[in-house]
């Protein structure tokens, strides 16, 4: 089983949800890591947390293990963070998401529940108890469960061997071979909960932090993945949401839309020539700058579209 998308991260500014994990500070005092230059979309899945620039290190967060563990889930569920998109550098989009998002008052999850009342809500925390070995049980049990819910997705919350407090977003749960596959922020090298770098880390987990995500912009099919099926249901003017569709995040459904989420899709493997061609998109390269509004060469009426057809 594949993954969803590859790779992202950069900032933060306020609220802890609990202590150990994060420091509040500016973003000016944040060095770019290596990844800094690369599209969110083409980093996020390897966003590590880091005291000095490394490889995939967007910014340097110290101790913001929450702080990537959300950025990453904005950056898979394509929440709307006002200056950046999926196309901007790592650095810039995750700097602009903790500056923006993380910055009021409340826990950093009440945060993003409340700044993004319109595409997800939290769900109740699920408190685990046991020895390690039936804690991981219990969170792969509990993901197991809800992974025919494209749109459900959690946080998990653990500790390490050291005793500092650790924040992972769960990838996918693999009901083949029974293991719950990890985003993490802490090591490169941890892949799945229960593998050898999570038992030498010490992880140890203590509760699991459930959203459910009811609508992503550009996901004009409803699977939580964009693709190109959405670019062509976007081209062919099949919009039944309005804020789905919107998919720049500009406030109106038109052209440039299709020809940003072809863009963004070419990042996510599942790009087709022929949605390249209709929409004048070049491949895409690593460095590729912020796309920019333009005209397409499609049967795009232009008209915006008010009316929400689906709940």
């Amino acid at each position: 089983m594949q993954r969803f998308y590859r790779l992202f991260t950069a900032a933060l500014t306020a609220a802890v949800l609990f202590p150990g994990c994060s420091t509040p500070t500016t973003a000016e005092e944040f060095a770019s890591g290596g990844s800094a230059a690369q599209p969110a979309i083409a980093a996020y899945e390897s966003w590590m947390q880091f005291a000095s620039p490394d490889t995939h290190t967007p910014a340097i967060d110290t101790d913001g293990c929450l702080n990537y563990a959300l950025a990453k889930m904005s950056v898979r569920y394509h929440l709307p963070v006002s200056g950046v998109n999926l196309l901007s550098d790592s650095h810039a989009y995750y700097t602009a998401f903790t500056n923006q998002i993380l910055s009021g008052s409340g826990t950093k999850m009440d945060q993003v529940a409340d700044a993004y009342s319109a595409y997800l809500t939290r769900e109740e925390t699920v408190w685990l108890s046991g020895s390690t070995e039936e804690r991981m049980e219990q969170a792969y049990t509990v993901c197991a469960e809800n992974s025919s819910n494209a749109g459900w997705c959690c946080i998990l919350q653990m500790t390490t061997a050291s005793g500092s407090d650790h924040y992972v977003l769960a990838d996918y749960a693999d009901t083949t071979q029974k293991r719950l596959y990890l985003l993490d922020s802490g090591s490169w090298y941890v892949e799945y909960l229960g593998d050898a770098k999570t038992l030498e880390k010490g992880y140890f987990v203590t509760a699991i932090h459930p959203f459910q995500i009811q609508k992503m912009a550009g996901d004009l099919n409803g699977d939580f993945q964009l693709t190109s099926a959405d670019v062509e249901l976007l081209m062919q003017n099949r919009i039944a949401d309005s804020l789905v569709a919107d998919a720049n995040f500009d406030g109106t459904v038109d052209s440039a839309d299709a020809v940003y989420l072809a863009h963004v899709v070419q990042y996510t493997h599942d790009f087709q020539m022929q949605c390249a061609m209709q929409t004048n998109v070049p491949v895409a390269t690593a460095t590729r700058e912020p796309v920019t509004k333009q005209p397409v060469s499609s049967p795009w009426n232009g008209q915006i579209f008010q009316k929400q057809l689906m709940p």
